[in-house]
């Protein structure tokens, strides 16, 4: 799951990794259990707080821009 056809990966944390593709952003979450993820879409407003809150402050920089 932490390869997706033409998206980038923004960032990762645990077992949270943050997508971006043409479409927008995209939360992929690990379950307990092996090989199942939970996926939802972010916007971009919820996708910068996710970055603020998980993301070192020098990743958020290259990310989104002077912080």
């Amino acid at each position: 799951m932490k390869q997706l056809m033409g998206a980038s990966v923004v960032g990762e944390v645990d077992k949270e990794v943050l997508f971006w593709t043409k479409e927008g952003f995209l939360l992929c979450k690990e379950l307990d259990y092996a090989g199942y993820w939970k996926t939802e879409a972010l916007s971009r407003e919820e996708a910068r707080h996710w970055c603020e809150v998980k993301l070192s402050a020098n990743e958020y920089r290259e990310i989104f821009g002077a912080a």
